[in-house]
């Protein structure tokens, strides 16, 4: 099975109101059409859009709304990090922020990985003071990075300090519930951020990237809070051997 996850875009004006698809030389897979079925399939449900995560799940024949449990996670098993029962994940970037925490950049100009590699290796320096979580992360892929927090006492049900679009703050990271462990969780990320923050900002990397009239990367957006799913892997419900190759972590962890 072959995903071509985003391939159908959008009309742009350069192609005359075509999709990149539609403009593109495609003899193999205007065979493929031709002689294959083609039709729509609502791959979560009619009128639900599906993300990246969800549509792979569903597509391997998991019941998505029923065993999803957030993106963090697969992220980070995708990446190659060990998430254990009662871990809290986020997929995270590199952004750029103003002195006023104003985002101008949510990928802070789609960073470089050797940049971006080096901004990790600052910030592996951080100490988060608190005993009852420890923090473990992990740059992937040019911005994106991964972010898993441990403890006996957190929870997914936290809000993104990403607000989706530049022009507006970073958002303060609140609980979603009641419980004390959502408002120890929100709070180690709030604080993880300012310390993240700090580092970053006076960082050579970001100042070597200043002169070059690059977006420095002085902030990290967390979003996408995410546990482990709890369910059979391919093998046993098919009685098959699966393999994936994929450019994503995301789609990996899946």
């Amino acid at each position: 099975m072959v995903i071509a996850d985003g391939m159908a875009d959008r009309p742009i004006k350069e192609l005359n109101w075509k999709t990149p698809l539609e403009a593109a030389h495609k003899p193999s897979l205007n065979e493929v059409a031709k002689n294959g079925i083609c039709g729509l399939m609502d791959i979560i449900s009619p009128g639900v859009p599906p993300g990246s995560d969800t549509a792979s799940l569903a597509l391997l024949g998991y019941d998505a709304l029923n065993v999803y449990s957030g993106r963090g996670a697969l992220e980070a098993v995708g990446s190659g990090m060990e998430v254990l029962p009662g871990d809290v994940a986020f997929r995270c970037n590199f952004a750029s922020v103003n002195n006023d925490f104003v985002v101008l950049d949510r990928r802070a100009g789609r960073i470089a990985n050797e940049d971006a590699t080096r901004l990790y290796a600052s910030l592996q320096k951080t100490k988060l003071e608190n005993p009852l979580a420890k923090v473990f992360f992990k740059n992937t892929i040019q911005h994106r990075v991964v972010l898993v927090i441990r403890g006996s006492k957190l929870s997914v049900a936290v809000s993104d300090s990403d607000p989706g679009k530049i022009g507006e703050k970073v958002l303060e990271i609140k609980p979603l519930d009641e419980s004390s462990e959502a408002k120890l969780t929100a709070e180690i990320l709030n604080k993880l951020t300012a310390e993240f923050h700090e580092v970053l900002e006076s960082d050579p990397v970001n100042k070597e990237r200043t002169e070059r009239k690059l977006p420095p990367a002085n902030i990290i957006l967390c979003r996408g809070a995410g546990t482990v799913p709890s369910i059979s892997p391919l093998s046993e419900i098919y009685g098959i051997d699966a393999a994936c190759i994929a450019a994503s972590p995301l789609i990996r962890g899946v």
